[in-house]
């Protein structure tokens, strides 16, 4: 007995329709999460910020960042800060052009009410004295 399977699509429809199905897609996000180097800044003010540089290249004709963030919590004397990016990009090889954008963020620091504290990014430390320290550099992941 022979079985034949009939559609009463047409085959073209039929193939993008079964990539539709599977996500096929000619590009993809990356998140970047605690790359890089954060820097936390004393404000001519008195209030503290940090900078994100999460040492990324993104290419102008193909790259497209989507999303940059970050968060300084502190809880007793350790300043914790989490950042992240969302990059579009082209999936596999794509001719693209050689210039370098770089990706940054950067976010608010609640009040600081210690002279010192341990700052943490991306699993790696420094300690911070509010009072000497015009900024403190951590490198991430």
């Amino acid at each position: 007995m022979r079985l034949t399977l009939r559609f009463a699509m047409p085959r073209t429809t039929l193939a993008l329709a079964l990539i539709g199905m599977f996500g096929c897609s000619d590009t993809q996000k990356n998140e970047h999460v605690d790359r890089g180097q954060a820097c936390v800044n004393n404000n001519e003010d008195g209030s503290h910020s940090v900078d994100v540089d999460f040492g990324i290249c993104l290419s102008s004709s193909c790259d497209s960042l989507d999303e940059a963030s970050c968060t300084a919590v502190v809880d007793g004397d350790t300043i914790t800060i989490r950042a992240s990016a969302i990059v579009t990009s082209p999936r596999g090889f794509a001719d693209c052009t050689a210039d370098c954008r770089g990706v940054s963020t950067d976010c608010e620091v609640p009040e600081l009410t210690l002279d010192s504290y341990t700052v943490w990014y991306g699993g790696n430390s420094q300690p911070l004295d509010v009072t000497n320290d015009l900024s403190v550099c951590v490198t991430g992941r």
